[in-house]
């Protein structure tokens, strides 16, 4: 029985260390015999039989033994199978040997050990050398290659080069069959830079560095170095993308694949479990920290529920990292890595009993109170009273007490005017925040949206929150604060020089000086050059009515444009949207943008009403539905 938060040591692999021809020795042994030679294994070929599987793998962990820089002794390899074609143990307690067809040269003046082991090498090289030819490998040679490719898996101080080898000889696909599909698979975007198989090599490759030390990425290396079980995490990466090109999710019908070959390979069920378990999930928790509100403690507690062990939101966190970071280079970055920290230790404090699911309206009423006492003796009681009662529940969800007086000294600052903002820039995320208060308006986070984009400022994030308009709130009455994350053309911190100009035409749009028409139609002519090609992609809309429970969230996937936000805020005002939050990514030309909204009378969309919404939105866009 695992228990979770206790570590379990890594069952240690019945092989004992001993020198072994390298790899490639093996390999040019098994490519230098003649055809015709006959087979060193006992039994027949399998009916059917696919892979080169595990005695390829025996052959290549000898390589990695070494070719690996990462300490240890090379590794040795003693037959224990019982059994028909296995081997078996004298009164003495040698190994007496695989049970092998054929005479090996010098056998006779062998110790049984020594016998055993230079058998067990001819059997390897018989396997290398069926497997480079493209003939079936016996049953027996099978069991074998994968013991040994699980066993290359679980040696301290690999970093994979194994893995690499194999593919490259064409080894591993027959090991694996569920690898052939896509193998040299290329995906037509400009986000995936690699073939599927190569971008799954890189990232279980990446795990081993992790492991290693090789690479470090807080918090990720410290909690690879500790997992107590690490060979389903490796497996899983490896299987993660084997669903792409089948027509279907592939996360699903890679988590068909996965399954049953775990089980063929000889992992126990329990591992077998989290393998599938992690294939089917593995877009799961970037989805969630990209698209989704992360101060909303139901959205927490369901995915702690989803995820149900730490064990699991741990191989799941690291997954999602290596997946990520292997796609191409930039496409893990400091904005990806902090929404995922956080949406991992929210998790993990969940499932630690550390906290439980709120009552409704618990947290709201905590974080008025904290707001309150962060502004006492920085303002008026009244004005603390007038602040607290005027912002909505979800300010106090979302935003942290300290950043309470800063706000309420910007809703100050633009009473008397048509705009205030305030850009504070963070270089090492490579982006700013921009905190901006204006009279509320219909429409108005369309119309940022608009005079941004037409500056080339991309909206990461937006907040949006508004006081009502009740005039026993006095000046703060009708004001619309919102908060959001900017970042610059190249992806990098807004320039200082862009931030201003953008400043001026956010005053004369925002005070009526300039149509915002007008200024997207001067700042935004058409290039003459010709566009870039890029793949077509399919338009995509989804509305979401149970990752909150007081909005939908609706998702767009659609190509990136210069004013999509804008367009797609524009079209939600027209609805008679409310828009409370944005989450906007980009993967290559692909947006996926996720907006929480609702209704004049404050409902989540439904029935025909959430039909019209999407039927809209692929209008705006010039996409058909």
């Amino acid at each position: 029985m695992r228990h979770e938060g206790v570590r379990q040591p890594e069952a240690p692999h019945r092989h004992a260390a001993r020198d072994e021809p390298a790899l490639l020795e093996q390999l040019e042994h098994a490519r230098a015999e003649p055809a015709g030679e006959a087979a060193l294994l006992d039994g027949h070929d399998a009916p059917g039989a696919r892979g080169l599987g595990d005695d390829q793998l025996r052959v290549e962990r000898l390589h990695e033994a070494r070719v690996d820089d990462g300490g240890g002794e090379p590794l040795r390899g003693e037959l224990l199978r019982r059994g028909e074609g296995g081997a078996h143990r004298a009164p003495d307690g040698h190994h007496a040997g695989v049970r092998l067809a054929g005479h090996v040269p010098g056998e006779a003046a062998l110790s049984d050990l020594e016998r055993a082991h230079r058998l067990e090498r001819h059997a390897l090289r018989s396997a290398a050398r069926e497997a480079q030819r493209g003939r079936a490998i016996k049953t027996e040679s099978l069991i074998i290659l994968n013991q040994e490719l699980l066993a290359c898996f679980n040696r301290p101080g690999t970093r994979g080069r194994f893995l690499t080898r194999m593919h490259e000889l064409g080894v591993l696909q027959r090991i694996v069959p569920e690898l052939e599909a896509i193998t040299a698979r290329r995906q037509i975007d400009v986000y995936h830079v690699y073939t599927v198989d190569v971008h799954t090599l890189n990232a279980v490759r990446r795990l081993f560095a992790l492991r290693c030390g090789d690479v470090k990425e807080e918090p990720l290396t410290g909690i690879m170095q500790r997992l107590a079980r690490p060979l389903p995490l490796y497996v899983g990466t490896l299987f993660h993308d084997v669903g792409k090109g089948s027509g279907k999710d592939h996360s699903i019908r890679g988590a068909e694949l996965a399954g049953p070959a775990s089980v063929r390979l000889g992992l126990d069920a329990a591992d077998a479990a989290d393998i599938e378990w992690l294939v089917v999930k593995h877009l799961r928790m970037a989805a969630i920290a990209q698209r989704r509100d992360l101060s909303d403690p139901d959205l927490i507690h369901a995915f702690a529920e989803e995820v149900g062990t730490i064990d699991r939101l741990e191989k799941l966190y690291l997954l999602t990292y290596s997946d990520i970071s292997t796609v191409g280079p930039g496409t893990w970055n400091e904005w990806k890595a902090r929404l995922l920290r956080e949406l991992y230790e929210k998790t993990r404090t969940v499932l630690a009993g550390g906290e439980r699911r709120p009552e409704p309206g618990s947290v709201e009423a905590a974080g008025r109170a904290e707001a309150a006492k962060a502004l006492a003796g920085r303002s008026a009681p009244a004005e603390v009273d007038r602040f607290v009662t005027a912002m909505p529940a979800r300010y106090f969800l979302t935003e942290t007490p300290e950043r309470a007086p800063t706000h309420l000294r910007m809703l100050r600052r633009g009473r008397s005017g048509a705009v205030a903002t305030y850009l504070r820039c963070r270089p090492l995320l490579g982006q700013c925040e921009l905190t901006l208060t204006a009279p509320d308006r219909p429409g108005l986070l369309a119309t940022i949206a608009g005079v941004l984009a037409s500056h080339r400022i991309d909206i990461q994030h937006a907040e949006v929150f508004s006081t009502p308009s009740d005039p026993a709130l006095g000046w703060i009455a009708g004001r619309a604060l919102d908060v959001f994350e900017v970042r610059g053309p190249e992806g990098g911190a807004v320039e200082r020089e862009r931030w201003r100009s953008a400043r001026a035409d956010l005053r004369r749009v925002l005070s009526g000086e300039e149509t915002l028409a007008d200024l997207m139609a001067r700042r935004l002519r058409a290039s003459s050059l010709p566009s870039k090609p890029l793949p077509a992609l399919k338009t995509k809309v989804v509305i979401d009515n149970i990752s909150a429970r007081a909005h939908s969230v609706i998702d767009v996937f659609t190509a990136d444009r210069v004013g999509l936000l804008h367009t797609l805020a524009k079209t939600l005002f027209d609805l008679g949207l409310t828009v409370d939050l944005a989450r906007i990514s980009t993967e290559g030309h692909r947006a996926l943008d996720a907006f929480y909204v609702r209704t004049s009378d404050g409902q989540r969309l439904e029935g025909e009403a959430a039909s019209r919404v999407v039927e809209a939105i692929h209008q705006a866009l010039g996409r058909p539905s």
